[in-house]
């Protein structure tokens, strides 16, 4: 049932502080939503946002894992708690916003940490740049905070 998987929504964003008014909109009746549209509404009501994103091949590991920001959120970029792992250096890159990056051994402690850049920043010897989230998805960004989760797809 439609209103009540819209109830399930308005309430995942109000329990990350994030308001909306519930509004049943003729948009749904006369415009069918695709399958992907539902998808992100499931993921919503799972607690994590599901983010279209180019992924370099040889990192496509990150895909099929939910991704939760830590509980002390940055306004600059997203940082996963799930997950680490051995990173190698290999260059410097610009880090725009979208920008997803692991941090790689010459982070030390922080190495294998994996953000997602909410705004531009500058280049970091520190971090692998591994891929980028679409344009459309960017707004995004600033809305997952403290515990919600993101998968890229």
């Amino acid at each position: 049932d439609i209103v009540a998987m819209i109830g399930k929504v308005v309430k995942a964003f109000h329990k990350h502080g994030i308001k909306v008014i519930e509004h049943h909109s003729t948009h749904l009746t006369y415009e069918p939503l695709q399958e992907k549209d539902w998808e992100d509404i499931a993921a919503l009501s799972q607690n994590y946002v599901r983010l279209r994103a180019k992924i370099r091949p040889e990192y496509s590991f990150v895909r099929n894992i939910i991704h939760h920001d830590r509980p002390d959120s940055s306004d600059l970029v997203f940082r996963s708690q799930e997950y680490r792992q051995q990173i190698l250096p290999e260059g410097i890159c610009e880090r725009p916003a979208g920008s997803i990056s692991l941090s790689n051994e010459k982070y030390r402690r922080y190495m294998g940490e994996l953000e997602a850049a909410r705004v531009d920043l500058p280049a970091d010897e520190r971090l692998n740049i591994i891929g980028q989230v679409a344009p459309e998805y960017l707004r995004y960004l600033s809305c997952i905070r403290q515990g919600l989760g993101i998968k890229f797809v």
